[in-house]
């Protein structure tokens, strides 16, 4: 289950995102950054991105949630994700509904994934 918060933050949009396994991370990205810019997607599939997972875990959360706000921003999001091994490949659809909040980007500030009594827990902070 994914669980995802709005946390009081100075300047930048910043959540706390929870998932009961750490194996959700990667979809869990994909819901916060929808949890932020309530947009929604056409269901069909029209491109498709594969993003070679690298580094530490938190490098590849900040990889593939820049990676996602770069295709939002070509009115493009997720509607699947499947990983194989070190590959995760993004399904895209069209954007129907335009976000209604600008994120520009991940930051690392705060991204440090932790296991916790709510599961396997970061912050994610964007800039807006």
């Amino acid at each position: 289950m994914i669980r995802i918060e709005e946390v009081e933050h100075t300047a930048d949009l910043r959540l706390r995102l929870c998932v009961d396994d750490e194996s959700e991370i990667y979809k869990g990205v994909v819901e916060a950054i929808r949890f932020a810019t309530e947009v929604e997607v056409a269901a069909e599939v029209e491109s498709t991105a594969v993003l070679n997972l690298k580094g530490d875990i938190e490098d590849q959360i900040f990889d593939m949630a820049n990676e996602l706000i770069y295709h939002l921003s070509k009115g493009l999001f997720p509607v699947e994700l499947s990983k194989e091994g070190e590959l995760l490949k993004i399904s895209l659809g069209r954007v129907v509904k335009d976000p209604h909040l600008e994120v520009k980007a991940l930051t690392y500030h705060d991204l440090m994934l932790r296991k916790t009594d709510d599961g396997f827990c970061t912050y994610l902070v964007f800039d807006i």
